[in-house]
């Protein structure tokens, strides 16, 4: 059976070149033309014949390129209404048109490449080359940290998205990452430079979109404390460096007292040792050499 299938296929394509060499002989000349058609991924991509479109055709075929060797035929005959076809379902045409339109319903991106319609009639040879470019509507965020910082991204779309801020930003320049898939994502940040809030939006462009898309968000440098803080940890580190900052000069106080109070002791007991009770043995005394030193009226008072 497939056998047989295969050699009705073989037939039918040697009928068709031959019907076209017929037409090619008899025609003054092949006209091409070339086109593009721009579709978006998920709705319906008609491509039609330019030429020839009423004339009584001999024959009528669309070859398909879709790249990496994905390549397919679909022919129409007059005679007897024959039809050829080894392509996806999804690819059709319309029927009392002779083939002039073919309809791609949903398009891909798997379905990207070059149509080519090639009809033959008494008149010429029309070849059409039309090349399909499918694009894809990314999908747009912008994100917020509370602080005086946002990230705007568009993701997967095709061609790449351009994102652009209200008001200007000169310095956020978009960063751009390529997929397997042809498609790209965009990704751009805005940090605001005002102690005031600043409301700031988000502006993608894209040939998918009727009308630019637009996010916008609050930022505000208030949200932050000291050194780029968060509130909470600004006061929390406030109170730590005052509370250092008093254990310092209590010390030093302290200090400065302990250090008079032997100066004074020393020179009491040197002018005056009648004054100074227990000094034969300093160290057994409890308390230091001067726990017992008793500054004279001359001493200097702390």
């Amino acid at each position: 059976m497939q056998h047989r299938r295969n050699i009705e296929i073989d037939v039918f394509q040697k009928s068709c070149g031959i019907l076209a060499l017929l037409a090619f002989t008899s025609a003054d000349s092949v006209r091409d033309t070339f086109s593009t058609v721009y579709a978006t991924v998920g709705h319906e991509a008609a491509l039609h014949c330019s030429e020839a479109t009423q004339d009584t055709i001999t024959l009528r075929s669309w070859k398909i390129n879709t790249g990496k060797g994905n390549t397919c035929l679909l022919s129409f005959s007059p005679v007897g209404n024959r039809t050829f076809s080894n392509c996806s379902k999804h690819l059709s045409w319309k029927h009392g048109h002779q083939m002039a339109s073919r309809f791609i319903n949903p398009v891909g991106l798997t379905d990207e490449g070059e149509y080519v319609c090639e009809t033959a009639s008494p008149s010429g040879v029309f070849r059409s080359h039309i090349t399909l470019n499918v694009q894809v509507p990314p999908e747009v965020t912008l994100t917020s940290d509370g602080s005086a910082a946002a990230v705007c991204k568009a993701f997967r779309g095709k061609p790449a998205p351009t994102i652009s801020w209200e008001p200007p930003c000169e310095t956020c320049l978009a960063e751009h990452h390529a997929h397997l898939d042809k498609t790209v994502t965009a990704v751009s940040r805005y940090r605001s430079s005002s102690e005031n809030e600043t409301r700031v939006t988000c502006v993608v462009s894209h040939p998918t979109f009727l009308q630019r898309r637009q996010l916008a968000v609050v930022l505000s440098n208030k949200a932050r404390g000291t050194w780029g803080c968060n509130p909470a940890f600004s006061i929390w580190f406030r109170a730590s460096l005052v509370f250092i900052l008093i254990a310092i000069f209590l010390g030093f106080i302290t200090y400065w007292k302990y250090h008079k109070l032997r100066q004074c002791c020393k020179h009491t007991c040197s002018n005056n040792p009648s004054k100074c009770r227990g000094q034969q043995n300093p160290q057994v005394e409890e308390g230091g050499p001067y726990a017992n030193c008793t500054p004279g009226p001359d001493a200097i008072s702390i």
